[in-house]
C-alpha cells in the first residue's frame, strides 16, 4: 500500500487532542471562539456571496472550492520536502563535527516530527475545536448538530485530505530513517517517488470530488443553517 495514504495514530490523536482542546476551551473562554468564528467567515466571505448568487454555475463554486483546499492541502504535503532540502544543504556546509549522519537523522526526524503534529494540532484546534465550540455555545446541541449535517456529505473527504497532507512529514520521517542520505538528490531518487506523486494526484481527486459535492448538495444546507 502507498505509504503516503495511511494515516499515523499519532497523527490522529494529536488532531483530536486538538480538537477537544478547542472545544472546551471556547466553552470556558466564549470571547476566543467568538474571535475564530469572525476570523473563519470573512476568510469564506468570497465563497459567500458566491453560494448566494444563483446565477454562478455551481462548476465554478467547485471549482473555486478545490483550488483553495487543494492549494492548502499541498503547501502541508510539500514543506516537509523543503524543509529536508533545507537541512541537508545547511548541513552540508555546517556538520556537526561527531557522528554527523545519526546527528542529521535526529534532526531531520525532530524536524519532521514536530512540523506534522504541529500542523494536525493547530487544524483540530482552530478550523474545528474552536469552531464548534462557538457554535455550541450560540446555538445549542440543535445548532451544532444542524452544522454537522451540513459539513458531513463534503466535509469527510476534505478532512480526510487535510490530515494526509499534513501526515506527510511522518511519512518522509519513517521512510528518511530507514534509508538516510547526505543530499537530497539522492535522498529523492531513493524516495518512492511514484508513491508520493501518486499520493498528489489522489489528493487532487479527493479535494475536486468534495468541491463538487459542497456546491452541489451541501449548498442546499447552507441557507436553513443560517436562518437559525
Amino acid at each position: 500500500m502507498n505509504p503516503f495514504l495511511r494515516i499515523p495514530r499519532i497523527g490522529l490523536i494529536i488532531f483530536f487532542i486538538g480538537l477537544s482542546i478547542g472545544f472546551f476551551l471556547t466553552l470556558l473562554l466564549p470571547e476566543i471562539g467568538t474571535a475564530n468564528y469572525v476570523f473563519q467567515m470573512n476568510q469564506a466571505d468570497w465563497l459567500k456571496t458566491f453560494y448566494t448568487g444563483k446565477e454562478m454555475d455551481t462548476y465554478l463554486i467547485s471549482l473555486m472550492i478545490f483550488i483553495r483546499n487543494f492549494s492548502i492541502a499541498l503547501l502541508f504535503a510539500v514543506s516537509p520536502l523543503v524543509l529536508i532540502l533545507y537541512i541537508l544543504k545547511y548541513r552540508s556546509k555546517h556538520q556537526f563535527k561527531s557522528e554527523h549522519m545519526q546527528k542529521l537523522g535526529n534532526e531531520i526526524s525532530r524536524l519532521l516530527t514536530l512540523y506534522s503534529l504541529s500542523v494536525l494540532f493547530i487544524y483540530g484546534f482552530f478550523v474545528y475545536g474552536l469552531f464548534f465550540g462557538f457554535i455550541l455555545i450560540q446555538k445549542s446541541v440543535y445548532g451544532l448538530t444542524q452544522l454537522l449535517i451540513y459539513l458531513i456529505p463534503h466535509g469527510i473527504l476534505e478532512t480526510l485530505g487535510i490530515i494526509l497532507a499534513a501526515s506527510t512529514g511522518l511519512i518522509l520521517k519513517n521512510i528518511w530513517l530507514m534509508n538516510p542520505q547526505i543530499s537530497f538528490k539522492i535522498f529523492w531518487k531513493k524516495l518512492p517517488s511514484n508513491n508520493y506523486l501518486t499520493f498528489i494526484v489522489i489528493l487532487i481527486f479527493i479535494f475536486i470530488i468534495s468541491g463538487f459535492i459542497e456546491a452541489n448538495i451541501t449548498n442546499t444546507f447552507m441557507e436553513y443553517i443560517y436562518k437559525k
